[in-house]
């Protein structure tokens, strides 16, 4: 039984097809179990980060009030506006 050129390359091409397909599924830029340190991060300087200015409210939530407004303090259970 002779396989011609073309017949090989038809049975061949889908296998090959699938190897490419399931190599390029793997990417070496996973992103860790670990979430992030906020406070050991570097950020871009154009970002404006600077965690020295901010208030840690928990392990990874920092927060910087930009502005600080000019009316009532937010107490919990009471609704607010943002304007």
């Amino acid at each position: 039984m002779s396989l011609s050129l073309r017949t090989i390359a038809r049975r061949v091409a889908p296998l090959l097809g699938a190897a490419v397909f399931m190599t390029a599924c793997g990417s070496d830029n996973e992103v860790p179990d670990i979430p992030s340190n906020p406070a050991v991060e570097t950020y871009a300087a154009s970002l404006g980060v600077n965690i020295a200015q901010m208030t840690r409210r928990s392990e990874n939530l920092y927060i910087q009030d930009l502005q600080v407004g000019t009316g009532a303090d937010i107490v919990a259970g009471r609704t607010i506006q943002v304007r």
